[in-house]
């Protein structure tokens, strides 16, 4: 259960990450 908020971590770093680009 906590692999779902791993994932949604990382999805919004991901999202971070691009905003920056």
């Amino acid at each position: 259960m906590h692999y779902c908020i791993k994932i949604l971590l990382l999805s919004i770093t991901t999202k971070n990450e691009q905003k920056d680009v």
